[in-house]
Formats: structure tokens, C-alpha cells, sequence
């Protein structure tokens, strides 16, 4: 397990501190007993980029010819900057950033962070993953903007835990931008993060905490919907178990501090979960690239990213797929990649035709547009195993918000990956999960999806063919993927990793309390209602096989 280390000013405010004085595993008194970073491989910086508590000196091995200039308060060095001539004194926290250039002129930027403990956090240490937030901006920003940090990231030690002290097997430079639409009010922030390259704002792949290497990831705050910390995690999960791909995620506890300020016990801001980033790549969603000049067929059939949600800061959606206003959407279509502002009017109008087609399809009397069928124009497959995952969850926002969709160039439209399901499987998010019966909340809000008749559902569960493999995959996962006894089996893993973390993350925000009896009670009640919701829904398929959309719930 690794422990990532991020840095940045005036994180996230508010609450007492945790109480907690830090387990003391694996200690160590000095940056400068550590081993050589891994991240650093050529030695140019010793000791390398880490955390400390008495004040260090900070040495470069250059090679013959070589010269450098650096920085302390995050900006580019240039040959104007202060010239290394000798050990740099580090006493504060500060992100070092150092322009080396050899003997033919030609210059590389390093960066490399140096965190500060103060003497109480020495002795920390966790059997998660710490995310320590020191830059010279103001985080505050990151409402509105992506704003520069420098991130560390740590590997355990031999007996199983992560100590908060200890050198970085990565230290490196990243953005953060504050995310979350109903959320982003909350005191605990989620991010997005971008890792960027040493010498430049360009983005940097990382492999972190075992994920597949890329530069574009979540840091997502769980905080009051989701008390037992796991939902988003456990609905990714259960998607790529059964095939289709969704966010890996990994927990992670985060502190913060300021430049020249040290790590302290209010710096600690409780549990996160790193998460993968929605987007087109390889090992995520993997379509081709669409670009630029791809504006004729059959380039201009793909690959495209896209959700029906909220548009965000200078987005407009746009509405296709309507059938006339035979189908209707609370929410537009939202472009994801290409973006907006950067999507050809030839791949605009593609896309929207393509909608248009399978909206035409769906509605016809032979569920077919100029001669194709909608199984050729829709993954039907995808689609289905899409609406089981959000029905399972009873997740009320399934299917209208965060609800991503994508073509690869040729392919069909495919439903999917899943997102944000923090307000499902029973809660605290009013009455709209709480109830393991019913297939969805409308009987007790209009704020919620209708399961079966939204957007392309409606005509789609008004086929028979769709309907019969629809609740033929929905009995056979509930056998398998869906079974109790594998939900169970996740969730165990997931909270038996958390429970002493967990602690720290309800002490630090007492104003979102879990229920009466801690974490154990709320991976309890999580456990329950799942249970609970397997029996409702299995036998309603076995008692109503004509038609189980007709069962009430309570």
C-alpha cells in the first residue's frame, strides 16, 4: 500500500481537532536516515523530497558542468534565481523547485516537496493511505480554479502500516479544483486533482496506489449522506465485478498545512477516497481519441464521452434524442470529451443526430430507424446491466444526473460508467433511499428517478424483447455479483480496512455524527438494507414473472 502526501494551503476549515495523538509505528526522527527516493532515481536531491521535524539541509549531486537556481515559494526558477552554491536550510514546509542546466546549455526543472511535522504528528501513522495538503496559493481559490500543489506519495513500511514521517517514493507537483454540485457547500471539500509534470503545467501520469497510471483523478470528501464512508466505493466495485468499468478507488486520510507552517493535529481533515477520473483512456473508458480534423465518417463516429447532468461554468448541454417530445429529460445532455467548447460542429451535429436516430428507433413501431434497429445503435447489454446496477442501489438520481454515456467510433451508444451513488442504498439523503422496498421513490418525492419511463428507459421497457432480458440479468446477478453473500463479502473488505480511520474522520466532524454505535453500526445498517433489498427484489421477480414493475413497495 502506498500513502500519497498532497500539499496545498488552506485546505478545508472547520471542526475541532480529532484528539487522536498518532499511533508510534515506525517513527523516525530525521528526513535524513531515509532510504534514496525511488522517484528521484538520478539522486539529484539529498535527502529527497519527504516529511521532517527538526530543520534539514537539503544537498543537489550535480554532475560536472552542471549549474542550478532555485525556488522555495513554488514559482519557476530561471537563471535569475537564487544559485545553488551549497546545502540548502529547509526549516518550514516548501516546495523546492530547482533548474539544472549542464554544459551545453541545456536546462531541466526538478521539484521536490519538504513537509514539516510538528514534534506531536511524528509518531502518526495509519494502515490507510495520508494525504498531507502545503502551497503557496490560497486553496480557497480552488472554488472557481484549478490551483498548483506538490503531492508526495509514501510506501509502507515492514510492518504494515504508513508512517506520516519518512521520505517520498513520489514528490511531485499537481493542481486541485474544488468539485460537487449539492456538496460543494459542505466544510469538507472534494477535489479534482491533476498531476503535472516538474517543468511544466502539462499533465503527468502516475501510477497511484496501485491504479493504473494516469493524470486525472477525484479526491472525493464523504461526509454527510455517506456515513459508513463506502457507497461510491462499493457501487464501482460491484460495476467492474460484473463486467463493466467503473472508477477504482482507494481510501485515503488527508491533512493539510500551509508553506511555512507544519503539520499539526487540526491539519487532519479525515477520510477521502481517490478515485479515477471519468474520462477517455485506455484502462478507463476505452474509445478512440476523437480529434479535431475527425469531422467526416468514419472518424466522426466516434469516440465520444458524454452525461446527461448539470452543465457546469460556461456549459449550455444540449437536447437531442426527444422524438419529437415523445421523450423527455429534466436535465440536457452534457458534452464531456470532446468538451463544449472544443467539439466540431461537425461532431455536434453527429452526436445529436445519433441520439435523434435512436430515439426515433425506440419509438417506432418496429423499434427501428430507416431500417436499423435500436440494438444495432444501443449496447442493449450495457444499457440493462446500467439500470440494474442504479435499481439495485435505488439510487435517486440514477439515470438524469452524473449519468455518462459513451461511443467508440463505429459502435454503439453505451450506458455507463457509474457515478456518484453516495445518496443511495438507504442513506442519510431523506426518504428518496431509505426504503429497501419499492423500485424507486416516487411514492414519497418527485425528486427522484422513475425508473422505468425516464428518458430512453421508457421506450426501451415498453419492449418486450428489452423487458425479458432485462429481468433475466437482473435474476442471474442476483444470484451471482448482486448475491448477499458477495455484497457482503465487498462491503467486510472495504470497512475492515477503515474502522480505525473511520474514528478519526467522525471525531474530526462531530456535526455528521454516524449512527449509535459508530462505524460498525453504520457498515451494519449498510449491510442490512442490502440485504433486505436482494429479498424484496428477489422475490419480486419470482412472484410477479408476467410483470415484476408491478410490485408496491412496504
Amino acid at each position: 500500500m502506498l500513502v500519497l502526501l498532497l500539499i496545498a494551503a488552506a485546505c478545508v476549515s472547520g471542526g475541532p481537532d480529532p484528539g487522536f495523538q498518532g499511533d508510534s509505528h515506525g517513527g523516525q526522527d530525521s528526513l535524513e536516515t531515509v532510504p534514496p527516493d525511488p522517484a528521484d532515481p538520478d539522486g539529484l536531491f539529498s535527502p529527497p523530497g519527504g516529511t521532517f521535524v527538526d530543520a534539514i539541509a537539503v544537498s543537489l549531486a550535480l554532475e560536472a558542468g552542471e549549474q542550478a537556481w532555485y525556488t522555495t515559494d513554488g514559482s519557476v526558477p530561471t537563471d535569475r534565481s537564487e544559485r545553488y552554491t551549497g546545502a540548502i536550510a529547509v526549516g518550514d514546509g516548501l516546495e523546492l523547485r530547482v533548474l539544472v542546466r549542464d554544459a551545453d546549455g541545456a536546462e531541466v526543472l526538478h521539484d521536490k516537496s519538504y513537509v514539516r511535522l510538528e514534534g506531536s504528528m511524528a509518531g502518526f501513522s495509519s494502515n490507510l493511505p495520508l494525504l498531507v495538503v502545503l502551497s503557496n496559493g490560497d486553496l480557497h481559490d480552488a472554488a472557481s480554479q484549478y490551483i498548483p500543489v506538490s503531492f508526495q506519495v509514501h510506501d509502507v513500511g515492514e510492518d504494515g502500516r504508513t508512517a506520516l514521517l519518512g521520505a517520498a517514493s513520489v514528490s511531485s507537483r499537481a493542481a486541485v479544483k474544488e468539485r460537487g454540485s449539492s456538496t460543494a457547500g459542505e466544510p469538507k471539500h472534494s477535489y479534482a486533482l491533476e498531476l503535472r509534470e516538474d517543468y511544466s503545467d502539462d499533465d503527468d501520469r502516475e501510477a497511484l496506489l496501485g491504479m493504473p497510471a494516469d493524470s486525472d483523478w477525484v479526491l472525493y470528501a464523504p461526509l454527510d449522506y455517506d456515513r459508513s464512508l463506502i457507497r461510491d466505493a462499493l457501487a464501482f466495485r460491484l460495476s467492474n465485478d460484473l463486467g463493466r468499468y467503473a472508477p477504482r478507488t482507494r481510501f485515503v486520510e488527508v491533512f493539510c498545512t500551509e508553506a511555512g507552517k507544519a503539520v499539526r493535529e487540526h491539519s487532519y481533515k479525515g477520510v477521502y477516497v481517490l478515485m479515477e477520473r471519468v474520462k477517455i483512456a485506455a484502462d478507463r473508458v476505452d474509445i478512440t481519441q476523437l480529434g479535431p480534423d475527425d469531422r467526416s465518417e468514419p472518424e466522426v463516429t466516434g469516440g465520444y464521452l458524454f452525461k446527461l447532468d448539470r452543465p457546469g461554468d460556461s456549459e449550455t448541454g444540449f437536447e437531442a434524442g426527444t422524438a419529437g417530445g415523445a421523450i423527455s429529460y429534466e436535465f440536457p445532455f452534457v458534452n464531456v470529451d470532446p468538451e463544449e467548447a472544443v467539439i466540431q460542429r461537425e461532431q455536434d451535429a453527429y452526436l445529436r443526430s445519433t441520439l435523434d436516430d435512436v430515439a426515433d428507433a425506440l419509438t417506432a413501431p418496429d423499434h427501428a430507424h430507416d431500417g436499423v434497429p435500436y440494438g444495432d445503435l444501443l449496447d442493449v447489454d450495457a444499457w440493462v446491466d446500467h439500470h440494474i446496477l442504479n435499481m439495485y442501489a435505488k439510487n435517486p438520481d440514477a439515470l438524469r444526473l452524473s449519468a455518462y454515456m459513451y461511443k467508440d467510433r463505429e459502435g454503439p451508444i453505451v450506458a455507463g460508467p457509474l457515478w456518484d451513488l453516495d445518496r443511495s442504498m438507504g442513506c442519510t439523503d431523506d426518504d428518496r433511499s431509505s426504503d429497501p422496498t419499492a423500485w424507486d421513490a416516487t411514492d414519497v418525492t418527485t425528486d427522484t428517478t422513475a425508473m422505468f419511463t425516464y428518458g430512453l428507459y421508457g421506450p426501451l421497457f415498453d419492449d418486450p424483447a428489452f423487458t425479458i432480458a432485462y429481468w433475466a440479468r437482473f435474476a442471474g446477478l442476483l444470484d451471482d455479483t448482486l448475491s448477499d453473500e458477495h455484497v457482503g463479502a465487498v462491503i467486510d473488505e472495504m470497512a475492515g480496512g477503515l474502522g480505525e480511520a473511520a474514528a478519526r474522520n467522525y471525531a474530526r466532524w462531530p456535526h455528521y455524527p454516524p449512527a449509535e454505535g459508530g462505524f460498525d453500526a453504520e457498515i451494519g445498517a449498510l449491510k442490512a438494507w442490502t440485504t433486505a433489498r436482494h429479498a424484496w427484489i428477489a422475490a419480486c421477480i419470482d412472484d410477479h414473472p408476467a410483470d415484476p414493475r408491478s410490485c408496491q413497495g412496504g
